[in-house]
């Protein structure tokens, strides 16, 4: 068996400061790992909030955009509503104006309204209805040659005469009530704007909502799913190394992070990932610490049964480490141990001193893992800062909601005064539009009369001429039987009147009366053109 020439006290203070570090790092690690297990437990319970939350916010919205919808429904209704009354307005409009068109083609014969009272058809057409005081009868007896005619028809026939020309002739619109239609109109207008004020109230009140939602919306927190990412060192996988025979493992060539790892999802889904991760790592941890342990033990036992003395705190305090190159160098009392070392073969003090020359590298996985465990740490206490504030968010949120609900109700309230308040106005609208029709029903029977009372009046100049022709014969022969009575008294004064006493018959001598025809009222007909009555 060969000896081995190597420092053996310097290889144990090596593994002894290994160990130490390696146990401080594993130590500060598990209350790392502690305090995560804490902060799971908040994280899940305000996952659990954060869901829970956000799915009644969900809903609450759902339900307001319901509402806003049904607002904006109400009055595309009214809108619906007051387009049809717009529509057959403006039917009942047109066809008025095209009768009031038509009335203003028609002439009137100005011989058929010279003398009338007043000018609108629709205020006194039927004052000759009225009852008349009878009046008395003239006394003046009419010239010869023109009984039956009357003095107002000559005027009428001279008045007619003078206003022949038809560009000067009125019109049937002229007589007409424009007036009366105005104020059909004007109401109309003035119902419908106020119908107007009414739908402008309520303008705004759903795309108040959808903004208000809109705002909600824009404070909710970022779903965990994408502020969150799974930012973990990777698994490592399990050392497959063969131990030396000392104990100790090969360290971790490389520990490299798999950024495919990088996945999202829930809270739940997040802190499996990251558990299992730090379970990795912590086994690893312990398989380090194990092996390192294990080395130190092996190799306080080849001291030993070298006949060394195995006094830590000497060991610990006779050795100083080099700072500049972290050597560590034997000063005293351990010389004798230090050259020759009998029962330990070459290979096993190259394997020795091999493991001892690896504790950097392990020490280096190991302050490698602890620092990816922290880095879950980290993650997890930003996952439970932001579900914190999420939950925080939330409950403004909620706030939120809880005036929208408030503006929501008093918003409906008012669309549903605006609909009950414009239901009498659209009765009173439809009226106006039943008077549009009465106008329009009454100035086509006004046309149509109008071509009636042209005949009327040619009917009545025909029987007046007839009445006049039968007067004028009659009252020839009213005068022929009294030029006959005349000379019958003649003839009797000229044979008895000589034998009769004059105060005896004081009238023998009077001439038959003469008789007259007397009209009570003047019958005032018009001269028309029979070109004009044929039309």
């Amino acid at each position: 068996m060969a000896m081995a020439n190597f420092d053996l006290v310097a290889l144990v203070v090596q593994s002894k400061r290994a160990l130490q570090h390696a146990e401080l790092i594993c130590t500060r690690t598990d209350h790392d790992i502690r305090s995560t297990s804490a902060l799971v437990v908040e994280i899940l319970s305000n996952d659990a909030k954060v869901r829970w939350m956000t799915d009644g916010i969900a809903g609450q919205l759902g339900l307001a955009t319901i509402v806003a919808e049904s607002i904006t429904a109400r009055r595309v209704a009214l809108s619906e509503q007051l387009y049809q009354w717009e529509s057959e307005r403006s039917q009942r409009t047109g066809a008025l104006d095209s009768m009031l068109e038509m009335l203003s083609q028609r002439l009137v014969p100005p011989a058929l309204h010279l003398n009338a009272s007043s000018s609108s058809l629709f205020g006194s057409q039927h004052e000759f209805l009225a009852e008349k005081e009878p009046q008395q009868p003239q006394t003046e007896p009419p010239t010869d040659g023109n009984v039956g005619a009357s003095a107002s028809l000559e005027k009428s026939r001279a008045m007619t005469n003078r206003t022949n020309e038809k560009s000067k002739w009125k019109t049937l619109r002229d007589f007409v009530d424009e007036r009366g239609i105005d104020e059909v109109i004007d109401r109309m207008d003035s119902e419908r704007a106020t119908l107007e004020d009414y739908l402008a109230f309520t303008a705004s009140h759903a795309d108040s909502i959808l903004a208000r939602i809109a705002e909600i919306k824009a404070r909710l927190p970022i779903p965990l799913s994408h502020s969150i990412q799974s930012q973990g060192p990777s698994m490592p996988s399990p050392s497959t190394s063969p131990s030396s025979p000392s104990g100790i493992k090969r360290p971790f060539s490389a520990m490299p992070v798999d950024t495919s790892n990088n996945e999202q999802g829930t809270a739940s889904q997040l802190v499996h990932h990251f558990f299992t991760q730090q379970d990795a790592l912590s086994l690893a941890m312990a398989q380090h610490l194990e092996g390192l342990a294990r080395h130190y033990d092996q190799i306080t036992d080849v001291l030993r049964d070298a006949g060394g003395v195995i006094d830590e705190h000497d060991a610990v305090t006779s050795f100083a480490a080099d700072e500049a190159g972290g050597a560590l160098h034997a000063t005293a009392p351990f010389h004798a141990l230090k050259g020759q070392l009998y029962g330990l073969d070459d290979h096993a003090a190259h394997v020795f001193q091999q493991d001892t020359e690896m504790l950097p590298a392990i020490i280096a996985d190991i302050e490698e893992a602890a620092h990816q465990i922290d880095q879950i740490h980290e993650s997890i206490r930003n996952m439970h800062q932001a579900l914190k504030s999420s939950v925080d968010k939330l409950r403004i949120v909620m706030d939120m909601l809880d005036a929208l609900a408030a503006e929501m109700t008093v918003k409906v309230e008012d669309q549903s005064h605006v609909e009950n308040d414009t239901v009498a106005l659209f009765d009173s609208l439809n009226s106006q539009l039943g008077a549009l029709d009465e106008l329009l029903q009454t100035y086509r029977q006004y046309n149509l009369a109008f071509d009636k009372l042209v005949v009327e009046m040619d009917r009545r100049k025909r029987t007046r001429e007839i009445v006049t022709e039968e007067l004028e014969h009659m009252l020839g022969r009213l005068e022929q039987l009294r030029d006959e009575e005349i000379s019958y008294r003649e003839r009797f004064f000229q044979d008895q009147g000589q034998y009769l006493p004059e105060d005896l018959c004081p009238f023998l001598a009077d001439l038959p009366p003469k008789y007259l025809v007397q009209t009570i009222d003047d019958d005032l007909l018009p001269d028309l053109e029979p070109s004009f009555v044929a039309e």
